[in-house]
C-alpha cells in the first residue's frame, strides 16, 4: 500500500531511524484505529531500517487468540534470533531469559528450561533481563524491535513495551509499535509522554484528495468518490471497499466487514471451510490445527489453502509451514461471519489436537474457555491449571482464567467457587487491578454462611489491606467496625490489629496504642499476630514520645521476630512491614536492614508478593542512612517496577521518595528533581499522613544548595513553620536543612530558631541520630555568629556520636560542619584532616554531593584532596551498571554530550558520575580512565 498523505509520519519515521543510527535509543509509538495505515507505516520504519545501514531487525505481530499467552508477541520478535546466538552469550543474560524464550530455554544444559519465580509481581526481572538481551545484540549492530498490533498483545509483552519506554535499552535500540487507541493505550501514552527519546505518531484519516488518489485503480470516477467518502480516510477500508468495488453488479459493502465477508462468500467450499478454521486456530495458521478446526484431514488442505493464497486473504509467512492473515482485521471479519454453533464445535477439536500434541494449559486455554460446558470437570481444572501457571508472569491472564473456570463451577459448588474467587482476588491485586480485586473479595464474603466463620476475620483482613492500598481508608474502617461488632472473641484478634494498621497509615499513634493492645489482648496463639500487634504498638508509642515504651515494645517484637518460621512469616508479610518502618522510625536503622532484608528473601523464595514493592521500597530508604547507595538504588528500581506492575501509588511514592535521597547523595541533581515530580504528582491520590508530608519535605531539600529560598518556602509550606506535620525521624535532618538555606540567604536568626526546635525535638522523642543532626545544625549557625570554639565542640560531639552509632551518612555530614567549624576557629590543619575524611568517607560509596562538599571546603581554605584521600575514596567500591556503561563509552573516545546523548542523561549528570568513577578508580584523567583496569558491563 503506498503511503499517500503520510509525509510528517514518515519524517518522524527517518529522524528516529537516523537517531539510532548515531548511536541512541529511540521509540514511535504508532497510534490510530483499525485499518488507518499503521502496519503500512511500520513497513516503512522497517525498510528503513534495513537500508542503507543493515540495521538488525526483530519484528513481532500480536494476535487477539494469543493475548494470554505470557510473552507471546516477545517470543514471536526475539526468539528465532536468539537461537542464532552463542550460548554463551546468551547465558550472561541469566537464567530470567530460559523463563521467557523457548531459544534460550534450549541452550540450558540438560534442554531444562529455568524455572520461572514464583512470585507473580516479579515480571520486572524478565523485563531487565530482555531489556539486557536488547542493549547486547545492540553492541554488535543497531536493532528496530518492531511490534504490530500491541493492543491484542498478551499483558507480559505490554508490560515490557512499558518497561523500555521507562527505561530505554543501552545503545542503538529503536523500539517501535502500532497499536489502536484502546486497552493498554492510555497506559503506554502516559509512559510515550513520560519517556525520554520517545515520540507519538498519531495518525489521522487521509484527506479525500489522497484517498482518491489511494482508490485510483477504481475506473468510474462516481464509483472512486463514492468509496472515497464511504471509506473516511481510513487506507485499509479503501483497498478492501475498492476491492468489493470491482464488481459493479454487486451491492458496495458500507464497512471493512462487508468487504471482507464478500471476498470470503466467492471462496469455494473447502477454502471457505479453511478459512473459517484458521480464524479459530489463529494467528499464524497453522495448516494442521485450521484443517482441525475445519473438519478437514490435514492432506485435504492444502489447495484450499493455495486458494486462499491466491485470493489475498492469507499470506505465506517466514516460516514454510507458516501463514497469516492479509490483516488481522481480515480474522476478525472471518471468525465474526462463521456460525456461532459451529465455532463452538471448532474450539473443542482445536483444543483436541492441543491437547494430543502435549501443549501448555495455558496455549489450549483460550480454546477451552470458548466451548467449555458448565459442570466440565476437565475444563475446569485445566482452566485452574493454566491460571496457576500464569500468575507469576502475567497475573490478568491468570484472573480470565480463574474467572472462566469459577463460570463452569455448578451453582451449589459454594466452597470451590469461594477457593477460585480468592485466587482470582489475589491474581487482581498483583495484576494492579485492585478494585476488581475487592470486588471479588467482597463476593467470597458474602458466599460465607451469617454468623463466626474461621475464614471470615483473614478474608476482611485481605480485604481491608487492599482497601487500604486503594487509600479507600473510610470503607476500611467501616468495614473493620462492622466485623469487629459481629466477630466472636476468638476472631477479634486478627481484626484488631488490622484497625491499628489503619490507625498507623493515619499517624494516629494513640490509635494505633489502643487497637493494637487491644489485639495483644485477644490475640490467640498466633506468634506472627502479636509480633505485627506488638511493633505498632512500640511505633504508637514513639508518636507519642513515649520512648521508653516504643524501645521496650520494639525489643520483644524484634525478640518475637527472630522465632518466626519463614513460613509463618511469609503468610504474615505485614509483620516484616511493621517492625521494619518503627526500626526504622525510631533509628534502629541496622535492625531495621536485617528485618526487611529477611523479609524480602522470604517473600521472594515462597512467592509471596502482596506487600514486596513497599518492603523494597522502605528498605531503599532505611539504606540511605548508612549511605549503601548502590544497594539502596536497585531496591528503589526494585519497588518502584513492583509498584508500577501492581498499580500501587503508595509504595511507588516511596520507592521514588529513596530514588530522590539516593541520586541526591550521588549528585546526581536533575535525575532527582525529575523523580521527585513525579512523586508530587502522585500526592492527591494519596491518603495525607506524616510519612507523606516528610516525602514532600525531601523533595524541598533539593534545593537547599541551588535555591534556598524554594527550599524554605516549600519545606514549611508542606510540613509547618517548625516541621510540626513531618515524621518524627525525619524533622531533625529536614531542620538541619532548613538551617542550610537559611544562612544561605544570610537569615541568621531563621536558621538559629531551626537549629534550636531541632534540639527541643531530639530531645523530647529520644533520638540520639536526631541529636546528631541537631548539634550539628546548631554548630553551622554558631559558626556564622563568630562562636566558632563552641560550634567545634558540638561539631566534634556529633562526629564522636554517629561513629558510635554507626550513622555513616551522619558521620559524614558531621565532619562536614565540623570541618567549617575548625576552619573559622583558626584550626586549619584539623579542618584540612577532618575534611579529606569526609571526602574519603564519602567517595567509597558514591556520595558524591558529601564529596564535592568537602573538596568545596578544602578549596576554600586553600588544600585539595590528596592523593591519599582519592585512593582511600576509591576503597574495593565497584563500578555500577550504569557507571561501567559511561566508563566504557569514555574510555572509547565520546565525549561527555555524546554518552549524555547515548544514555538519556544531562551532560551534568555524566559529569557527576565520572567523578564517582574516577574516585572508585583511583583516576584523575579520561586517559587514566581508559588505561585502567575495570571490568564492562555485560
Amino acid at each position: 500500500m503506498e503511503l499517500l498523505g503520510r509525509e510528517t509520519e514518515l519524517a518522524a519515521a527517518d529522524a528516529a531511524v537516523a537517531a539510532v543510527r548515531e548511536g541512541s535509543p529511540r521509540a514511535l509509538a504508532l497510534m490510530g484505529e483499525a485499518g488507518i495505515g499503521k502496519s503500512a507505516l511500520l513497513l516503512a520504519v522497517r525498510d528503513r531500517a534495513r537500508d542503507p545501514g543493515g540495521m538488525l531487525v526483530l519484528a513481532g505481530r500480536a494476535a487477539e487468540h494469543e493475548r494470554d499467552v505470557p510473552f507471546g508477541l516477545v517470543v514471536d520478535a526475539l526468539d528465532d534470533h536468539v537461537a542464532t546466538m552463542h550460548h554463551r552469550r546468551v547465558e550472561t543474560i541469566g537464567p530470567e531469559l530460559a523463563a521467557v524464550l523457548p531459544s534460550a530455554a534450549a541452550m540450558v544444559d540438560g534442554d531444562t528450561p529455568a524455572a520461572a519465580p514464583g512470585d507473580p509481581a516479579e515480571r520486572f526481572r524478565y523485563h531487565r533481563a530482555l531489556r539486557s538481551l536488547l542493549a547486547l545484540i545492540a553492541r554488535e549492530r543497531p536493532v528496530a524491535l518492531l511490534f504490530d498490533d500491541l493492543h491484542w498483545a498478551d499483558e507480559a509483552s505490554v508490560e515490557l513495551v512499558l518497561h523500555l519506554l521507562r527505561r530505554p535499552p543501552a545503545g542503538p535500540v529503536l523500539l517501535c509499535f502500532a497499536m489502536r487507541p484502546v486497552d493498554p493505550a492510555r497506559r503506554l501514552l502516559d509512559a510515550v509522554r513520560s519517556g525520554q527519546g520517545a515520540e507519538l505518531v498519531a495518525l489521522e484519516p487521509l484527506d479525500h484528495t489522497a484517498s482518491l488518489a489511494l482508490a485510483g485503480e477504481i475506473a468510474d470516477p462516481a464509483l472512486r468518490d463514492r468509496v472515497a467518502r464511504d471509506a473516511r480516510g481510513n487506507p485499509l477500508f479503501l483497498q478492501e471497499l475498492a476491492r468489493a468495488a470491482r464488481d459493479p453488479s454487486g451491492p458496495l459493502p458500507e464497512t471493512l466487514l462487508a468487504a471482507i465477508q464478500l471476498e470470503v462468500d466467492t471462496l469455494p467450499p473447502a477454502s471457505r471451510a479453511l478459512i473459517d478454521g484458521a480464524a479459530v486456530a489463529g494467528d499464524p495458521i497453522d495448516p494442521e490445527l485450521a484443517a482441525a478446526a475445519a473438519a478437514l484431514e490435514p492432506e485435504e488442505s492444502l489447495a484450499p489453502l493455495d486458494r486462499l493464497v491466491a485470493a489475498d486473504l492469507v499470506r505465506p509467512g517466514d516460516d514454510a509451514r507458516a501463514f497469516r492473515f492479509r490483516h488481522p482485521l481480515v480474522l476478525r471479519a472471518v471468525y465474526d461471519g462463521a456460525p456461532p454453533a459451529w465455532r463452538l464445535g471448532a474450539h473443542e477439536r482445536v483444543a483436541g489436537v492441543l491437547a494430543a500434541r502435549g501443549a501448555a494449559p495455558g496455549v489450549r486455554a483460550y480454546h477451552v474457555e470458548q466451548f467449555a460446558r458448565p459442570g466440565d470437570e476437565g475444563a475446569i481444572a485445566l482452566l485452574g491449571e493454566a491460571a496457576a501457571s500464569a500468575a507469576a508472569t502475567a497475573p490478568a491472564t491468570a484472573a480470565r482464567w480463574y474467572g472462566a473456570a469459577i463460570r463452569l463451577l455448578p451453582d451449589d459448588d459454594l466452597e470451590r467457587r469461594g477457593g477460585l474467587l480468592a485466587a482470582q482476588a489475589v491474581a487482581l491485586a498483583d495484576a494492579g487491578r485492585l478494585e476488581e480485586g475487592r470486588e471479588a473479595l467482597i463476593e467470597v464474603l458474602g458466599l460465607l454462611p451469617p454468623g463466626p466463620s474461621p475464614f471470615k476475620p483473614m478474608l476482611v483482613a485481605g480485604l481491608v489491606q487492599v482497601e487500604q492500598l486503594l487509600g479507600r481508608h473510610a470503607d476500611a474502617g467501616r468495614r473493620l467496625a462492622a466485623a469487629l461488632e459481629e466477630a466472636a472473641p476468638e476472631e477479634r484478634a486478627t481484626l484488631e490489629v488490622q484497625r491499628a494498621v489503619g490507625c498507623a497509615f493515619a499517624s494516629d499513634g494513640p490509635g494505633m496504642r489502643r487497637w493494637s493492645q487491644k489485639g495483644l489482648d485477644d490475640a490467640p496463639d498466633d506468634l506472627a499476630l502479636v509480633v505485627t500487634a506488638t511493633a505498632l504498638n512500640g511505633l504508637g508509642a514513639q508518636w507519642e514520645a513515649d520512648r521508653a515504651a516504643s524501645d521496650a515494645a520494639l525489643a520483644k517484637a524484634e525478640a518475637g521476630y527472630a522465632e518466626l518460621e519463614d513460613a509463618e512469616l511469609a503468610a504474615r508479610l505485614d509483620t516484616a512491614l511493621w517492625l521494619g518502618w518503627g526500626q526504622m522510625l525510631t533509628e534502629r536503622f541496622g535492625g531495621a536492614e536485617r528485618t526487611l532484608r529477611r523479609a524480602i528473601d522470604v517473600a521472594e523464595r515462597l512467592g509471596q508478593a502482596r506487600l514486596l514493592s513497599i518492603l523494597t521500597a522502605l528498605r531503599a530508604l532505611n539504606l540511605t542512612n548508612g549511605l549503601e547507595l548502590d544497594e539502596s538504588l536497585r531496591m528503589a528500581d526494585l519497588g518502584e517496577e513492583r509498584a508500577r506492575l501492581a498499580g500501587q501509588h503508595s509504595p511507588l511514592f516511596w520507592a521514588l521518595w529513596s530514588r530522590v535521597l539516593v541520586q541526591r547523595f550521588a549528585g546526581e541533581q536533575a535525575e532527582a528533581e525529575r523523580a521527585a515530580a513525579e512523586a508530587i504528582d502522585l500526592v492527591p491520590r494519596l491518603e495525607p499522613d506524616r510519612g507523606v508530608t516528610a516525602g514532600l519535605c525531601n523533595f524541598a531539600a533539593l534545593h537547599v544548595e541551588t535555591d534556598p529560598e524554594r527550599c524554605v518556602r516549600e519545606m514549611t509550606a508542606a510540613g509547618g513553620p517548625l516541621l510540626e506535620k513531618a515524621d518524627t525521624t525525619w524533622v531533625t535532618w529536614l531542620l538541619r536543612q532548613l538551617v542550610l538555606a537559611a544562612l544561605a540567604m544570610d537569615r541568621v536568626d531563621d536558621a538559629e530558631r531551626y537549629a534550636l526546635r531541632a534540639v527541643e525535638h531530639a530531645e523530647r522523642f529520644g533520638l540520639t541520630v536526631g541529636a546528631c543532626r541537631a548539634a550539628t545544625a546548631h554548630a553551622e549557625v554558631l559558626t556564622v555568629r563568630g562562636e566558632a570554639d563552641r560550634a567545634v565542640e558540638l561539631a566534634l560531639g556529633a562526629v564522636a556520636a554517629a561513629e558510635r552509632l554507626e550513622a555513616d551518612r551522619d558521620t559524614v555530614e558531621s565532619r562536614l560542619s565540623a570541618g567549617r567549624a575548625l576552619a573559622a576557629a583558626g584550626r586549619r590543619e584539623d579542618a584540612v584532616a577532618m575534611l579529606q575524611r569526609a571526602a574519603a568517607d564519602a567517595g567509597r560509596p558514591g556520595a558524591m554531593l558529601f564529596h564535592d562538599a568537602a573538596a568545596r571546603e578544602l578549596r576554600r581554605i586553600g588544600s585539595r584532596l590528596s592523593a591519599e584521600t582519592r585512593r582511600a575514596a576509591r576503597g574495593t567500591a565497584e563500578l555500577t551498571e550504569r557507571e561501567r556503561d559511561i566508563a566504557g563509552l569514555v574510555s572509547a573516545g565520546k565525549s561527555n554530550k555524546e554518552v549524555a546523548a547515548s544514555l538519556f542523561l544531562s551532560e551534568k549528570t555524566i559529569e557527576h558520575h565520572l567523578s564517582r568513577i574516577y574516585a572508585k578508580l583511583g583516576v584523575r584523567s579520561r586517559v587514566e580512565l581508559a588505561n585502567a583496569e575495570w571490568e564492562s558491563a555485560a
